[in-house]
């Protein structure tokens, strides 16, 4: 049997990867090639993974400077062999049969790349987002699909695939010019790498398997507020945009946009002193030209869902900012008492 690299970018995850590298060492599917990248851990990750090197020949760790998880997953692709890859985050885990299952789709299906359908664990609760889109794509379905609702559902209100890099087996090919595509990006490079992919392939197989789970803490750098989130957030939609040379994303892009930019706003509310603070950030994020351009240019139909919305809406697309703050102080206050 062909070896499989499992690449698994290792940060300050101590209490979750012996969960993670047990779901590894246990697939049905054995012919395994296990890199572990620490990527400058100051806990006892490193450790742990030394200690299941011992243990488990078919594992290898490296050791480096943290350079961040794109880095990482990087250094770890250069030093593998296998001729196909399967990136799993030190915190999550896979299903016993995930490889086997993955490869076992890409074989029959001759496709560069299989995608199964993920778990969202939240405090042990597990839930699930049912898609619709599964099947068999060639290269004129994946552009379709690009155009369709990759990065944006309306039905769902989310993405149609997941679209970071794990929850995927792929053609070690696939990646040799796309990988190093999520460089520079703390938020969102998964997303850059997967649209770089899909432009690049010419198949892959999308199954209806519940293989990865992905587990959600409040650690997670990407769920928190930061002041430089929303910097972070406009470079990866110029990224994105970039990459999407044949505009077929754009209508996505919109919607994905409008959900951003509300969860920054709402997340920034609570850290601002006062109402110069807010109003500072408030121009930034609603006066910026990626949104004026692909939101406040469309109509109010497309993005809000509700009567709140659609006034927001307004009162942001008109700057009418002021309203907006008495609007959110008195949202937050009825939170607060309730």
């Amino acid at each position: 049997m062909p070896i499989i690299s499992v690449i698994v970018p290792v940060y300050n995850t101590e209490k979750y990867i012996r969960r993670c590298l047990e779901s590894i060492l246990s697939q049905t599917y054995t012919d395994l090639e296990v890199i572990l990248v620490d990527d400058g851990s100051i806990d006892k990750s490193g450790e742990i993974c030394d200690e299941y090197a011992e243990k488990d020949s078919r594992i290898k760790v490296i050791h480096k400077k943290n350079e961040g998880v794109s880095k990482a997953r990087i250094e770890g692709y250069s030093q593998s062999t296998g001729d196909y890859i399967v990136f799993v985050d030190s915190d999550d885990t896979i299903d016993i049969r995930y490889v086997e299952i993955m490869f076992n789709e890409l074989q029959s299906k001759n496709v560069d790349m299989v995608c199964c359908q993920n778990n969202d664990v939240n405090n042990g609760i597990i839930t699930y987002i049912q898609k619709k889109d599964y099947g068999v794509y060639d290269k004129q379905q994946i552009r379709n699909f690009l155009s369709r609702n990759l990065f944006y559902d309306r039905e769902t209100s989310v993405s149609a695939m997941p679209l970071f890099l794990c929850a995927k087996l792929y053609r070690r090919s696939v990646l040799k010019d796309t990988i190093s595509n999520g460089l520079g990006f703390w938020f969102g490079e998964d997303q850059i790498v997967t649209l770089s992919i899909l432009y690049k392939i010419n198949s892959f197989s999308y199954i209806r398997d519940r293989l990865y789970s992905y587990y959600h803490y409040d650690e997670h750098v990407s769920k928190k507020y930061r002041a430089d989130k929303w910097n972070a957030v406009d470079k990866l939609w110029h990224r994105l945009i970039e990459i999407d040379v044949d505009n077929l994303i754009t209508v996505q892009l919109a919607y994905r946009m409008w959900n951003y930019t509300m969860t920054i706003f709402y997340e920034s509310i609570p850290t601002l002193k006062n109402y110069s603070e807010y109003k500072k950030i408030v121009k930034e994020i609603f006066e910026n030209s990626l949104v004026r351009k692909y939101i406040f240019n469309s109509s109010y139909k497309h993005f809000s869902r509700n009567k709140r919305e659609h006034v927001l809406f307004f009162l942001l697309k008109y700057k009418l900012y002021f309203i907006v703050y008495i609007h959110v102080m008195r949202i937050l206050n009825a939170n607060h008492h309730g």
